[in-house]
């Protein structure tokens, strides 16, 4: 499944218990604005979702996936745990109690539980594809 792909799926669930919002998308100069006043780099595969949806609640809710700007929702990099996920990880969103992280250096993906990385991803279409599965099956 393709990022492009997941976000169509997403895009389609408008009513329900699984209802999504998706945020207007953004330019590549605009990421490329916020990566550099933020000093942060954004993942190629997440800023493929960013030009699709700048961040959105999807499933009811269940999942959460930050933007760059949409204040005052929270934004990419953005740690409401109180210092709990290392400074090596993006936190890019969040689905239950877990955080959906990227790692600055190796630029896996993962869920994050406060503990360690569980469930490995190697790029973001693959973290929307896990999320598609367990909300949707």
């Amino acid at each position: 499944m393709t990022v492009k792909e997941a976000f169509e799926i997403v895009k389609g669930l408008t009513d329900g218990r699984n209802r999504s919002k998706l945020f207007s998308p953004k330019t590549m100069s605009q990421i490329s604005e916020y990566e550099s006043n933020n000093d942060i780099h954004i993942p190629e595969s997440y800023k493929e979702w960013l030009l699709l949806s700048n961040g959105g609640r999807l499933f009811g809710g269940y999942v959460n996936l930050y933007g760059i700007d949409n204040s005052p929702q929270p934004a990419i990099g953005d740690d409401f745990s109180n210092g709990k996920v290392p400074n090596e990880y993006i936190i890019l969103g969040y689905m239950e109690e877990q955080h959906i992280c990227c790692d600055k250096n190796s630029g896996k993906f993962f869920l994050y539980e406060y503990i360690e990385p569980t469930q490995y991803f190697t790029n973001f279409a693959d973290v929307l594809e896990y999320i598609i599965d367990i909300c949707l099956n």
